[in-house]
């Protein structure tokens, strides 16, 4: 059980680090390269987006929407398990799990593969030739 106290205390934690990180975020933007930044949060959120799927396709499988192929591929519980707070965080941001089913591997694989292709056809930019224009 919550207590309202403890709940209050969290939410001012939470709103005064978000605060602090962005006073640190608009202070440092003039030396921050932007092009870096992007490129490392949209690799963030394509890791967080195929945790999220593979997630869901696990909660399909348990709730008997969606075959089990095979269950637990692997089990690094022991090593890194949901429970301790670096697999709790894990899990929350990018679906970790410590031992996941054969379909849960194949989606998150499968995701990323995909987003990787559609990225380097789509956004990324091919050496071009460039035109020069004449001030003449």
């Amino acid at each position: 059980q919550i207590d309202s106290r403890e709940l209050i205390i969290g939410g001012a934690i939470g709103i005064i680090s978000s605060i602090v990180l962005a006073l640190i975020f608009f202070v440092s933007t003039i030396k921050i390269n932007l092009s870096l930044f992007f490129r490392i949060t949209g690799i963030l959120i394509m890791l967080i987006a195929a945790g999220l799927l593979s997630t869901s396709m696990h909660e399909f499988q348990e709730a008997g929407v969606l075959p089990i192929i095979k269950d637990n591929i692997y089990d690094i519980s022991h090593i890194l398990s949901t429970d301790s707070i670096a697999g709790g965080i894990l899990k929350s941001l990018f679906g970790y799990n410590p031992s996941p089913s054969l379909l849960e591997i194949i989606i998150y694989l499968t995701y990323i593969a995909a987003i990787i292709i559609l990225i380097r056809r789509f956004f990324l930019r091919l050496d071009r030739p460039k035109i020069e224009l004449n001030q003449s």
